[in-house]
């Protein structure tokens, strides 16, 4: 056992998700109800923020600020130093990865948006007004979105074109990219998962 300390307060409910930040110096301990901000030295709850069904919150890339989407889908950007929330964006965010985020936008088209300046990179307008699943990869510059039940179009947010499509016999209930985006997981309404492999995606 490298240590043992008794928070104070104590965490509340059970935790769903620990992450560290960057640097090391902070680490996040979510909850059903909010995320605690805990230092790592002294190990210690900084402060805490009421964020019911908020998806697993990630630092920014300089250990900063703290980024999540919560139960509403509004996108909250929290900063550490002076522990309150400094940005929300009025779209209905979808996925976050490493410096960006894909984002349903108030006019029905899909964006990709830089966390750090909370910049607009690249939009694709689609065919219907209600979006389904969707993820993003910064790496590969790939987008796929759920277009029709059970239809998964992958995009080039390079060329914003459609780069494949894939159909499922179920709804899908969840898609992720990868860390380096050659994969993409997907999960079907009836409990199957697929791999995809996107270096073929394009190629069928």
């Amino acid at each position: 056992m490298l240590s043992k300390t008794v928070l104070e307060p104590a965490l509340r409910g059970d935790v769903t998700h620990l992450r560290f930040s960057p640097d090391g110096k902070y680490v996040i301990a979510q909850d059903g109800s909010g995320i605690n901000v805990l230092t790592r030295e002294p190990f210690k709850t900084l402060f805490r923020i009421a964020a019911p069904e908020a998806t697993n919150a990630q630092f920014t890339p300089d250990s900063q600020q703290i980024i999540f989407y919560n139960s509403d889908l509004r996108v909250e950007r929290w900063s550490i130093a002076e522990q309150v929330g400094i940005k929300g964006n009025k779209q209905a965010a979808f996925d976050m990865y490493d410096q960006v985020f894909v984002a349903e936008r108030l006019t029905g088209e899909i964006g990709l948006y830089g966390s750090e300046k909370n910049d607009l990179q690249a939009v694709v307008t689609l065919p219907r007004n209600e979006l389904g699943r969707a993820a993003a990869n910064a790496k590969t510059n790939l987008l796929c979105v759920e277009n029709e039940r059970g239809q998964l179009t992958v995009y080039d947010l390079t060329t914003l074109q459609p780069r494949d499509q894939f159909n499922f016999a179920n709804p899908i209930v969840l898609t992720k990219f990868s860390e380096d985006g050659q994969k993409l997981f997907v999960l079907t309404a009836n409990q199957t998962a697929y791999v995809l492999d996107m270096k073929e995606a394009g190629n069928r």
